[in-house]
């Protein structure tokens, strides 16, 4: 049996949701376009970076493994979407416990499917 199955931990207790979500709302509201607009320069720059690194890779065939590698490096560490992001549903679902269980009833099944 999971720890979150166990009878013995009982329900979550409710949290204010106010005070956690309210001061990343604006990080959201601001910095996310900002992150999108880094972004895109990124991939402008690798764009440009790509035709110089294909004849690299042309040129000397191992050298491949290398640049997929750099890029997984490089952006397989920055997000999409920033960790300090809030999704409005969050925000309006954050107390409704009574959502989060039509989910679970929802899900249930294929999960089960799945396990089986």
């Amino acid at each position: 049996m999971h720890d979150c199955a166990d009878p013995a931990w009982g329900r979550l207790p409710v949290r204010p949701a106010a005070p956690r979500w309210l001061p990343l709302l604006p990080l959201t509201l601001v910095f996310l376009p900002l992150w999108w607009v880094v972004w895109v320069f990124i991939a402008v720059c690798v764009h440009c970076v790509a035709p110089c690194a294909e004849l690299i890779v042309y040129m000397v065939p191992r050298a491949e493994n290398g640049a997929t590698r750099v890029l997984d490096a490089t952006l397989g560490r920055v997000p999409f979407v920033p960790p300090w992001c809030v999704a409005p549903v969050a925000l309006v679902r954050e107390d409704d416990t009574g959502y989060y269980s039509r989910i679970n009833e929802l899900v249930a099944p294929a999960v089960g499917q799945g396990q089986g």
